[in-house]
């Protein structure tokens, strides 16, 4: 078994890298799991544990979605949260356009669905995940930073593939390996 997703590398300018690194540096008093900017993704579906003799066939679906739709440019703009304000559980960047970013995340997502990957309860929001939130000890404090640089913090690039992923969990974090890597036409 390979706990498998399917997602779209991101990588971050130095423009980005230095906002990123301050926006940190201020939420320094509260307990957060930042993610990296050379390991920073977006994810299309996340297959869970797999069985290894179905990565061909899901080759094969990738294959086919990616065959279907061009390259794409894309801006993640818009700084925001899951969860509530009282509770907040990820800070995440997603696009104030994100419809081609959905297009070929439904793609995906049905196709996988046809294949019998079922599809997830939550709608699919296109987003990269920058932290996941342990304990915000000041929430005033935390929710004038997210204001601070909710439209400081961006993203701007052309997407060209789809990558299947294992996810190796580890106690330092998660390890990602590109099993294989699909070109938008």
């Amino acid at each position: 078994m390979k706990r498998l997703f399917v997602a779209v590398k991101i990588t971050p300018d130095e423009a980005f890298r230095q906002t990123y690194s301050v926006f940190r540096q201020k939420m320094v008093f509260s307990r957060i799991t930042w993610v990296e900017p050379d390991v920073m993704h977006l994810t299309l579906k996340f297959l869970g544990n797999t069985p290894v003799d179905k990565i061909p066939f899901i080759g094969q679906v990738l294959n086919e979605v990616t065959q279907r739709l061009p390259p794409l440019d894309f801006k993640l703009d818009h700084l925001g949260i899951f969860g509530s304000s009282y509770d907040p559980r990820v800070i995440w960047l997603g696009s104030s356009d994100p419809a081609k970013l959905s297009e070929l995340g439904h793609a995906t997502i049905d196709s996988l669905h046809q294949a019998g990957f079922h599809r997830d309860r939550q709608n699919f929001v296109p987003h990269l995940s920058l932290g996941r939130i342990k304990k915000v000890e000041n929430r005033k404090y935390f929710q004038m930073i997210i204001d601070e640089f909710r439209n400081r913090l961006y993203i701007k690039g052309k997407i060209e593939e789809v990558i299947l992923y294992n996810s190796i969990l580890t106690s330092s974090g998660p390890i990602y390996q590109k099993i294989n890597a699909f070109k938008l036409i």
